[in-house]
């Protein structure tokens, strides 16, 4: 019984982190989507010459 309960936990937990994850990396992806044209150009242009 105390196996099964250490394998749900370690699921929950897998599943907890996975979705901190998709949500961390959609952030980026909707800042990326929601960017106007200039902010973009303009971080390229930053992101070419080495600057952060």
């Amino acid at each position: 019984m105390a196996t099964k309960w250490k394998n749900d936990l370690w699921s929950v937990a897998a599943i907890a982190v996975a979705l901190l994850c998709l949500v961390y990396c959609s952030s980026f992806i909707l800042d990326f989507l929601f960017k106007s044209p200039e902010d973009l150009l303009a971080t390229l242009r930053h992101l070419t010459k080495g600057d952060l």
